[in-house]
């Protein structure tokens, strides 16, 4: 599932958890695919920083980060009693799944982000197209996507 580092575009936008030291704690939008990576305090306002100046994320993150191709997402579900996002993708011919742990509002914040990169369908019932390059999802397919309050 995971995209090459070095092909994931421009860096959208980029969201940090300080808190969450451990834990997944950077995330970053590009234009091609919805990157998270677990950093230490001192290299994660760095690496925010050099992210926000048009850094590469395969410079800044390196092996260490996890990429989700836009294109393959199949689902979105955010949790605001939560506080997560959980991602929806195949693995091969079986379904995967990942959840990121946020801290409050945070998760909101990404949800929206990500809704504006990729033209999701409405609870799955209009198709969404997002082009054909073949991974994961075909034009027309459906992309789930659910809130929790």
């Amino acid at each position: 599932m995971a995209e090459e580092a070095d092909d994931l575009g421009r860096v959208v936008e980029v969201w940090i958890g300080p808190a969450l030291l451990g834990r997944e704690n950077i995330t970053v939008l590009t234009e091609r695919a919805l990157c998270v990576s677990t950093l230490d305090d001192k290299e994660l306002k760095r690496a925010k920083r050099r992210l926000d100046d048009g850094a590469p994320v395969a410079q800044v993150l390196g092996r260490r980060v996890k990429a989700f191709p836009l294109a393959a997402l199949q689902a979105v579900r955010v949790s605001n009693k939560e506080a997560t996002l959980s991602l929806g993708y195949p693995d091969g011919e079986r379904r995967a799944s990942h959840t990121i742990q946020y801290m409050q509002p945070q998760q909101r914040k990404v949800f929206a982000a990500l809704a504006r990169a990729v033209p999701f369908a409405a609870g799955g019932v209009e198709p969404a197209h997002l082009g054909g390059d073949g991974v994961g999802r075909r034009p027309g397919d459906a992309v789930v996507v659910s809130a929790v309050h």
